[in-house]
């Protein structure tokens, strides 16, 4: 997996260098005497991936590690979709060693989830899932994974943060440990001290591009896993509730300007005709401050309550107009011609987007709904920039919100995939930069980003 430039937010999978130390707390005594329950649930996964050459040069073949845990006896095995993603094999060792082949049987990239299924000679022992909902700041818990491809390693910490954006997803809710996760780790459960999984381990923050956990690790919430687990059981797929809007969080500013006593709640943006919305009688301008008698925190939440209420539902609305409060009824839908949506994201009205920690960019195929958004011609083509984290290579070349990556290495992309693609093919040909022609507000023009060996 590729590595992050500074500061970045990295995929705890693959291999990486030595970490540097953090300290952790004391367990309990009870928590020590619940480990050796809880490691035979937890596998650890080893992948194999082709990258294609460029120009005739032979395809290369990269291997990397990651972590799981057992959902059913009979062989159905959770990790983080990043882990498996393209692999051409996948390999799962227990803790007695047993390596079995595995296949993808289900998998949700925009929730970072893949279901697994091994066919193991007698029946495996299983996780047993808690309730991520009563997560507390300072509770004690224990991460158990396959950190440097070490296997069986445990740590623990507390929960040092809940909610985090750490803007994989318009609708994060990340639970930050201080338990020490790296590379190797995605995909492992989170338990907390009675043993039972309240988060997946997804993704660490590193102040540089060698170093490993530093204390700041986060973890999927199990209750969102489990949603997500029920809609790949169920169809296949995920097919999140959608009432045909977009919004975006109500500022102080914001708050004034409609006569709210405070900033709270999203106001809506757009209204897509023929709606569940423009159904129920929403107008642009009206905030959005309860849904289905849950009152969201901030507009990420209110997107995982739409996204995760069942379709054909009608809850009530409560919303902020004309400086007083109404309450209308709205029946969630699905988003019409999504064959295979991703989690949540129709809520946004987002289109699929891929996290490029490498070049510290969030990449998205262009729709006609960005082309508006970020004011391109109907024809142009390319992908589009969505995000770039602080102090990466990305932002130091000038990159911004709404350039078009056109091509790279002199081809022409229009997915995310391709630009990885392309920058793979670079590092397969050892070369030290990679071209890029970005269309931006300023014009036309070309830059270099420096790739790692």
């Amino acid at each position: 997996m590729p590595r992050s430039a500074l500061c970045a937010i990295l995929l705890a999978a693959a291999f990486a260098t030595a970490p540097h130390g953090t300290s952790a707390r004391t367990m309990a005594p009870s928590e020590i005497e619940l480990i050796p329950s809880l490691l035979p649930a937890v596998v650890n996964i080893s992948f194999t991936k082709i990258v294609p050459g460029a120009n005739g040069a032979p395809a290369r073949r990269t291997h990397g590690v990651g972590s799981g845990f057992i959902l059913g006896a009979a062989g159905e095995i959770l990790t983080n979709h990043h882990v498996v993603a393209g692999t051409s094999e996948i390999v799962v060792t227990l803790q007695d060693n047993t390596q079995l082949r595995a296949e993808i049987v289900a998998e949700s990239p925009a929730a970072d989830l893949a279901l697994l299924r091994v066919r193991p000679d007698k029946p495996l022992p299983t996780v047993t899932l808690g309730d991520s909902d009563r997560l507390r700041v300072g509770q004690p818990v224990i991460a158990i994974g396959n950190p440097l491809g070490l296997g069986g390693s445990v740590s623990s910490g507390i929960v040092s943060g809940l909610n985090r954006d750490i803007h994989a997803t318009e609708f994060d809710s990340f639970i930050q440990t201080d338990a020490a996760i790296n590379h190797g780790n995605s995909g492992g459960p989170l338990f907390d001290s009675h043993g039972e999984v309240i988060g997946m381990n997804a993704a660490i923050y590193s102040p540089t591009d060698d170093s490993g956990s530093i204390g700041l690790g986060f973890a999927i919430p199990i209750n969102i896993v489990k949603f997500v687990v029920g809609q790949l059981h169920r169809y296949g797929r995920v097919r999140p509730g959608w009432i045909g809007l977009t919004y975006q969080p109500v500022t102080n500013e914001i708050a004034n300007a409609v006569g709210l006593p405070r900033a709270q709640g999203a106001i809506i943006s757009r209204i897509l005709p023929d709606s569940p919305s423009a159904r129920a009688g929403l107008l642009v301008g009206d905030v959005i401050l309860d849904f289905a008698q849950a009152h969201p925190s901030d507009s990420r939440a209110l997107s995982r309550e739409i996204g995760m209420t069942p379709r054909d539902t009608t809850v009530p609305l409560t919303i902020w107009r004309d400086n007083a409060q109404l309450q209308l009824p709205i029946t969630v839908s699905e988003q019409p011609g999504l064959a295979t949506p991703p989690v949540m994201a129709a809520t946004m009205q987002m289109p699929v987007a891929m996290q490029s920690p490498e070049m510290g960019l969030r990449l998205a195929s262009l729709t006609d709904e960005l082309r508006r958004k970020y004011s391109l011609g109907t024809d142009q083509q390319g992908v589009a920039v969505q995000h770039i984290m602080a102090g990466t290579v990305a932002a130091d070349r000038g990159l911004v919100e709404g350039d078009v990556i056109v091509n790279v290495q002199r081809q022409a992309v229009s997915t995310p995939d391709e630009v990885t693609a392309r920058i793979e093919s670079a590092k397969a040909r050892n070369l030290r930069y990679a071209l890029l022609l970005i269309r931006g507000n300023d014009g036309t023009r070309w830059i270099t980003l420096p790739l790692e060996p």
